[in-house]
């Protein structure tokens, strides 16, 4: 720890080398010439305390120590150096500097480099007229770590500060202090990318340049692996940054490291990735990654939140669930209000057309410009305007002191029925085979609603195939009333083209999509239908029954995750309404289970490592064979 001493010296916490010390500080320098040395009885042993650094008129940096050696020592020595022997030492090869028994002494030496790591020595003899004889096995030596490059990089900084208290003593303006008044400082940092949940209790620390009033730092104190995260701030701006530096060890992949994305990528993101602190409430939002040299174990935002501030609740859950219409055929999309933030003066909502600007519309909201609801706990309809059909969406807004706090927006399709470019067949069965192939459980059917586009036959979308009949509602947490868009036009060449699923993993926040091994390859234009129907990847219709062939590696298609593609998918099958039979309908009876299951072990292997929750890296879809 960094504390200030005068004007031209700053005081270094000792860092004597020691063998209990964790974290890699270093191992105890005790280097005998004889390897039968024993411990003495005596009390001879070394203290050494690196008390500061200093810059003299030459620019020349020294470090001032003290020292002490136990009171039965006959002779002493101190000298610096790297990898230095006993020997050097005792025949004063090098520079040394003789010490007395018994007390505690300064002792300034000049660091010949420092940007390097030196080493202060301290030698001791408890048999003085044998010193420079072969009478070795008295000798006892130690070693004090000389961090003088971190010196110098802080030398135009100020100690680090973990109180307003210490702030204030050291004649800083209490308004300038960006921590709050607990003494000494925490904060709770909360984990997302390679480990995931809070970390409470963390000490924080703030230091400002000298020179540089608009420079600070903060550090965070036992933070990840147990080191320290350093945190660039802008006082004026209030934006921070995240330089490079060590976050853990990887059994696999060494050193990971930890930095904002615009220092991972080596160019400007940090409009699109911010990376902030507000002194009002005492948060940090910071856009980081986690990296080593053959990928990224992720990247996105992770929050700090100083303690003793009050914090406000800006928080808005919402959802939307369907399209309703009253007596007058008037329809309305439907939105179910689960928690408003004590501190959000208002949340609105409208429906417009889905390729409407989020942005633009919550604008017209607050000026009045765009009639809107006002939206309270509980179910809202929000009216949807005759004109419209088609996909839509609901646009949502909170203000808070007049201004926009958060935007959000939930797409859907609506069509009044004489505009509707879809066919309800009426129900068939879906053998759900996509998500249920990444779990521990077996395909499930259910009923479902089937559609067929008008001017496009065998063009078909199952409606809300994860809604509320399939088997794991827990996990039906991301997008209502979805579909998924089966093209059969060509019985002997179905396939399902790339799109999102509605549905997530667990409780993530990551939507599934899926493609059938056909669709993927066709989408990607690599092939034509009818090149891909000799490879065996295409599914067909057999009397209203849609099937899809199982590869050799065992799946049906490819799951998206996030930027990521996996093999997934079996068992899958559609039978539609025509093909259905009452015996048919009578097998697929179940109840509807509220648990979520446990993914399948070889599953978590490749998505999601147990213990860190992270993302492997280099991971990609391999080329079918």
């Amino acid at each position: 720890m960094l504390a200030l001493l005068s004007l031209t010296a700053i005081v270094l916490q000792a860092q004597v080398i020691e063998s209990h010390q964790k974290r890699g500080i270093g191992k105890m320098y005790m280097k005998n010439i004889d390897s039968l040395v024993y411990e003495p009885a005596q009390n001879w042993d070394i203290q050494i305390k690196v008390d500061s650094f200093y810059m003299d008129s030459g620019e020349r940096v020294h470090v001032v120590a003290s020292v002490t050696v136990g009171p039965d020592a006959h002779v002493a020595k101190a000298a610096i150096g790297r990898d230095l022997q006993l020997e050097h030492l005792a025949y004063d090869s090098v520079k040394t500097v003789s010490l007395h028994a018994g007390i505690t002494q300064c002792v300034d030496f000049v660091v010949p480099n420092p940007e390097e790591t030196y080493i202060l020595y301290v030698a001791t003899k408890n048999n003085y007229n044998a010193w420079n004889s072969q009478d070795h096995w008295n000798y006892y030596m130690k070693g004090a770590s000389l961090n003088s490059k971190e010196w110098l990089e802080r030398k135009d900084w100020s100690p680090w500060f973990a109180s307003k208290t210490d702030w204030v003593a050291a004649g800083y303006a209490a308004s300038d202090w960006p921590l709050g008044d607990e003494n000494p400082a925490t904060c709770t940092y909360t984990y997302r990318l390679y480990w995931a949940g809070d970390d409470p209790g963390l000490r924080i620390q703030y230091s400002v340049h000298k020179k540089d009033k608009t420079r600070a730092q903060f550090k965070i104190e036992n933070w990840g692996s147990g080191t320290s995260l350093i945190i660039d701030y802008d006082t004026r701006t209030h934006k921070c940054q995240v330089a490079p530096q060590f976050a853990a060890n990887h059994s696999t992949y060494g050193t990971i490291t930890i930095s904002d994305i615009t220092h991972w990528q080596g160019s400007d993101y940090y409009a699109t990735y911010p990376c902030t602190f507000d002194p009002k409430t005492g948060h940090f939002v910071l856009n980081v990654a986690y990296y080593v040299s053959a990928g990224s174990f992720g990247y996105g935002p992770e929050t700090v939140q100083v303690a003793g501030f009050y914090i406000p609740d800006y928080t808005f859950e919402a959802k939307y669930t369907k399209v309703v219409t009253d007596e007058e055929k008037n329809a309305f999309a439907q939105i179910v209000v689960s928690h408003i933030g004590a501190d959000i003066e208002r949340a609105m909502a409208c429906v417009v057309e889905n390729d409407a600007d989020d942005a633009a519309v919550a604008d017209a909201l607050v000026e009045g410009d765009l009639e809107g609801t006002d939206l309270v706990v509980g179910e809202n309809n929000i009216a949807i305007d005759k004109a419209l059909s088609g996909k839509l969406k609901v646009v949502v807004c909170t203000v808070v002191e007049g201004a926009i706090k958060t935007i959000d927006s939930y797409g859907f399709e609506y069509y009044a029925e004489e505009n509707n470019p879809w066919l309800s067949l009426g129900m068939g069965l879906y053998t759900e085979g996509i998500v249920c192939s990444l779990y521990d459980i077996e395909a499930q059917t259910y009923e479902v609603e089937i559609q067929e586009r008008k001017d496009t036959p065998g063009l078909y979308r199952i409606v809300d195939p994860y809604g509320e009949k399939w088997n794991y509602s827990a996990m039906n947490t991301m997008t209502p009333a979805s579909y998924l868009e089966i093209n059969a036009t060509d019985a002997e060449g179905v396939y399902i083209a790339p799109q999102m699923l509605g549905v997530n993993l667990e409780s993530g926040d990551t939507e599934l999509g899926f493609a059938s091994m056909g669709g993927y390859y066709y989408e990607s234009g690599a092939y034509t239908l009818e090149e891909l129907k000799g490879t065996g990847m295409l599914g067909k219709v057999i009397n209203g029954v849609i099937t899809f062939p199982t590869m050799s590696n065992g799946s049906q298609g490819v799951v998206y995750y996030g930027s990521k593609a996996y093999y997934g998918g079996q068992g899958i099958q559609i039978v539609l309404p025509e093909a259905v039979s009452n015996q048919t309908r009578s097998l697929k009876v179940k109840g509807i289970r509220t648990d979520v299951p446990k993914l399948r072990e070889k599953t978590q292997e490749r998505l999601i490592d147990k213990k860190v929750k992270i993302v492997k890296p280099s991971l990609s879809l391999k080329k079918f064979k």
